[in-house]
């Protein structure tokens, strides 16, 4: 199953939250909903499992944990 992320950065909020929550669309929505009732004073309505759920994004299958995989740049030889 595809990776899903949400973001604080990329919803409104009031106390400048920059977490990132990955992971299977189900442990993100539990994660998210926990997170948003602690840190951010939600209450733990459908309304919220709804915005939650819609503003999930498929992590690109090019990256993990939100991080490009790039291959080494090796290092030019030195003469000492």
């Amino acid at each position: 199953m595809a990776r899903m992320y949400v973001d604080c950065r990329e919803m409104p909020n009031e106390v400048g939250c920059s977490l990132r929550i990955s992971g299977e669309p189900e442990e993100v929505l539990k994660a998210a909903t926990a997170h948003a009732v602690s840190v951010h004073s939600e209450k733990d309505t459908p309304q919220l499992r709804d915005e939650i759920r819609s503003g999930m994004k498929l992590e690109n299958p090019r990256t993990e944990g939100g991080f490009a995989q790039v291959e080494p740049t090796p290092m030019p030889a030195t003469q000492y």
